[in-house]
């Protein structure tokens, strides 16, 4: 505004005095720019060395930390996960030797008759049979009895990991909330005085800065954070604890151990020719009459009649033990009429049922063929999943497309029952798929291409060949 003052007076000048006011008017506007500019200059030191630079340090601490969590995350769910693994493998491997001494001694028993009634050469060579299928039947129940001990043994030691993986997420997110807390603390404070330096200096938009200081200093990280928990507990629920895992083997360890492993009429635990077999000596024609194991298309109907595929964390939510082996008692003395009011019940009953079958419902033999279908590429083809349903015996198929089809209907509800086809994926690949190696390591390792398999199948199963 002086250089404009001075500019009208010399304005009414003499061309010589006219030329040393302007003279002047320029120093005096040049002195103006170095001191606005070095104002400028300073501000923006200020904003960098009191503001920027901390901030930025800061953030990259924040994200340090978070690194270092997300690791040890990682390694305590690692630890969980084979510990699981480990007890899932020698589940399975248990129900494996049952299902071979069963089959040995119904063999046993129809030659025992056989013998009897042959004498001579014949009978005496039917005998010597009889002795080594003793022989390795005995085998057989000693390892029976070592492997449901260790089983026995890892059922305690798999809970306790889950109580203490259960302890360390809730340390876990109390540190991430901290963290969390104190990075929008420095931002704030960052804010504060980022709108202080420029109202020091003076600008333009002093209104605004005014403003945010204002905003800034009324804004609470603890309140933002604890109402943001909050709302996502709200739309989420609070996180469930771990599954906690009971003894599920058809026989006590008592039983096993004494060799008590009488032939038992149970739709569970046996492979599906056998669970067919039942079926048909069924009292009930409805049942008897049915192509696949009643169980299963009784008990998607109960899930869906109750609820269920609306139920938030269906079949992720387990139903109390003494509720599962209620309704298994009934459905084994052949009552199939499901009178549940909780869906949580039928559906962890039906995960129960495919999770005890001997053999996976994808037979041992195509589980490399599912796993290097996985792994190919990276989206796994309609085609592929239609050539690879044609490999799998026909009652597995018909089984696969009712839980397919279930799983189909489920998803469609998943902004209400959170299960998408991921998650439900994750809950049923290992009664779909079981590595025969029997390698703890190699299935945790693999859990990820069979999740992916299975998310695959269960999405594009040919369902129309099995109307």
């Amino acid at each position: 505004r002086n250089c404009e003052l001075q500019l009208k007076v010399v304005a009414d000048l003499g061309d010589e005095k006219m030329m040393l006011g302007i003279s002047k008017v320029t120093t005096l506007a040049h002195e103006v720019t170095v001191n606005r500019w070095k104002i400028t200059g300073d501000r923006l030191k200020r904003l960098e060395e009191e503001v920027l630079r901390p901030w930025e340090d800061n953030v990259s601490v924040a994200q340090i930390e978070l690194k270092a969590i997300e690791k040890r995350y990682k390694r305590s769910k690692e630890k969980r996960d084979l510990l699981v693994a480990k007890l899932e493998n020698t589940f399975k491997v248990c129900n494996q030797i049952i299902h071979k001494i069963r089959k040995k001694q119904a063999k046993m028993a129809d030659k025992k008759v056989e013998n009897t009634s042959n004498r001579g050469v014949l009978g005496k060579m039917g005998r010597m049979l009889t002795q080594q299928r003793e022989a390795k039947t005995e085998e057989l129940a000693k390892k029976l009895t070592e492997n449901a001990q260790s089983y026995y043994d890892q059922l305690s030691d798999v809970n306790e990991g889950l109580d203490k993986f259960d302890q360390e997420c809730e340390h876990i997110a109390q540190i991430i909330q901290n963290i969390e807390t104190q990075r929008l603390q420095f931002t704030r404070d960052s804010i504060q005085k980022w709108s202080e330096i420029s109202l020091f200096y003076g600008n333009e938009r002093k209104k605004r800065d005014e403003e945010v200081l204002s905003k800034s200093k009324a804004y609470s990280p603890e309140k933002d954070i604890h109402e943001y928990i909050e709302k996502v507990r709200n739309k989420l629920g609070n996180k469930p604890k771990s599954e906690r895992f009971h003894y599920d083997l058809p026989y006590t360890l008592q039983d096993i151990k004494q060799g008590n492993l009488e032939r038992r009429n149970s739709v569970f635990d046996n492979p599906l020719d056998q669970v067919m077999l039942l079926q048909r000596e069924s009292d009930n024609p409805d049942v008897a009459r049915l192509n696949v194991p009643a169980i299963v298309p009784v008990l998607i109907s109960a899930i869906e009649r109750l609820g269920g595929f609306v139920t938030e964390g269906i079949f992720r939510k387990s139903a109390a033990k003494k509720d599962l082996d209620r309704l298994k008692k009934q459905i084994d003395e052949g009552n199939y009429e499901i009178n549940e009011r909780n869906p949580h019940i039928p559906a962890g009953l039906l995960k129960l049922w495919i999770r005890h079958l001997p053999e996976s419902l994808i037979p041992s033999t195509l589980y490399s063929d599912a796993l290097s279908v996985a792994k190919k590429q990276e989206e796994i083809s309609i085609a592929d999943i239609q050539k690879f349903a044609e490999k799998i015996p026909l009652l597995n198929r018909a089984i696969i497309g009712y839980i397919s089809n279930m799983a189909l209907e489920v998803v469609k509800f998943k902004s209400k029952n959170l299960m998408s086809m991921n998650n439900i994926a994750i809950v049923f690949a290992p009664g779909l798929l079981q590595d025969p190696r029997g390698d703890a390591a190699a299935m945790l390792q693999n859990s990820k291409y069979e999740i992916k398999f299975t998310v695959a199948l269960l999405s594009h199963f040919p369902l129309e060949e099995l109307s």
